[in-house]
């Protein structure tokens, strides 16, 4: 059920709130940091978007929080990044870690995209690769990498595109 004007101007509010350095740039997006975007679902009965037409503007790299696609997301829009999502608010409490149910990679053609599960003291479990132009709709169908089950709320860490460094820790912020 898509929030009231009053319900997202709160939840906007506790975000900017809780992610020092970030601002608002549209009625329900927020930028948490240069190259990463916070995409809110709109207020009073915003159209869902059908899986056949998710919503990643070109050349971004889009997490959802909900399978098929359905916000709140996270737009990536820098490569060579390596981010912890534990750094950034989410939307009526907690953080983004372990809340990645679907993805849609809409970056250039030949670029992946990587994501991670954080295993403790500063160590991170590569859990899935996704390639540009790939569309994952229910992670709980996709098998984590490093195993232990599936991919769905497990992600702590996305590196968007470029070289990976090894061992992978998260550089940004």
């Amino acid at each position: 059920m898509a929030p009231t004007e009053r319900q997202l101007a709160a939840g906007i509010a506790d975000v900017l709130k809780r992610t020092p350095g970030s601002r608002q740039i549209g009625p329900a997006e927020i930028e948490l940091a240069p190259g990463l975007i916070m995409q809110l679902p709109p207020a009073n009965g915003g159209a869902r978007v059908a899986e056949a037409d998710p919503p990643c503007p070109s050349l971004y790299m889009c997490a959802y929080a909900h399978r098929q696609y359905t916000n709140p997301s996270l737009n990536f829009t820098v490569c060579g990044r390596e981010w912890n999502l534990g750094n950034y608010a989410y939307p009526g409490g907690g953080v983004w870690n372990d809340k990645i149910s679907s993805i849609n990679n809409n970056q250039s053609s030949g670029t992946w995209s990587y994501f991670y599960d954080h295993v403790g003291n500063n160590n991170w479990d590569r859990i899935l690769s996704v390639a540009a132009g790939t569309r994952r709709a229910n992670l709980a169908l996709d098998a984590a990498e490093s195993g232990g089950g599936n991919a769905n709320d497990r992600i702590d860490g996305v590196h968007v595109c470029g070289p990976v460094p090894s061992p992978w820790k998260p550089n940004w912020p």
